[in-house]
């Protein structure tokens, strides 16, 4: 972002908060720009994300991976194990949107739940694209592991993926926030072969768990061959 630009929005907000009697133009203007040393969070960042927030904001992000992978995570990851590669390709998809701090994947593997993953350092935010700030708050809580308040289909860089057709996301992981009961985790997130089975959960399911865990409906068949290519979610920690 330009100087020029950049002042004009600060002179711009400065003369409208102004007006309204919150703060002088002398009070704004002795803050240095965003993006420079010191600067305050800012909702206009360097990159054109207008949502974004800076890391000491209230509400961590949250978003479902625009990218689909197979049950391997490990290898999607370039990553030792399956959750780290989960954590990687989270990380990396935030950082392509522009987004820093520490992201993990919501995952449970044979010997960890997702809820021991995953800090109770909520409430999480959506990127809603347009929404300054963004106003949906899928996960109001600390805990994770309450039901989400909102859909979950918004990626790290803001797009809504109502109309992709393939909505399923890799958990291994009930509402609870513990290992689905048949241990069908891609043996650990390393497994990519179409005999294995990965527990999924559904992005637009926000109710009865499914977000989660598919089974939450129908315990027999709601599993994916680790060969097929899912999304995951991605938590700010």
């Amino acid at each position: 972002m330009s100087r020029s630009f950049r002042s004009a929005i600060v002179a711009l907000a400065a003369s409208t908060a102004s007006a309204l009697g919150c703060v002088t133009v002398q009070d704004l203007g002795s803050h240095p720009a965003a993006g420079e040393a010191g600067a305050p969070g800012f909702p206009f960042l360097e990159g054109g994300f207008p949502w974004r927030e800076d890391s000491g904001s209230p509400a961590k992000v949250f978003f479902v991976t625009k990218g689909r992978y197979s049950g391997d995570l490990g290898t999607e990851g370039a990553a030792p194990s399956g959750p780290a590669g989960g954590d990687s390709v989270c990380t990396r998809e935030a950082r392509e949107a522009g987004h820093g701090g520490l992201f993990k994947a919501w995952l449970s593997t044979s010997t960890e739940n997702a809820k021991s993953r995953i800090k109770a350092v909520g409430p999480w935010r959506s990127l809603a694209s347009g929404s300054l700030g963004s106003a949906l708050v899928p996960f109001p809580s600390a805990a994770v592991t309450d039901p989400p308040a909102d859909f979950l289909r918004y990626t790290a860089d803001g797009t809504d993926l109502f109309f992709e057709p393939n909505r399923l996301v890799w958990t291994g992981t009930k509402l609870n926030g513990t290992r689905n009961d048949n241990g069908d985790t891609c043996t650990d997130w390393t497994g990519s072969l179409a005999t294995l089975r990965g527990g999924r959960g559904d992005f637009d399911q926000i109710g009865d768990g499914q977000w989660t865990d598919s089974r939450a409906l129908d315990r027999t068949s709601e599993t994916s061959p680790c060969s097929e290519r899912l999304r995951l979610y991605c938590f700010e920690q």
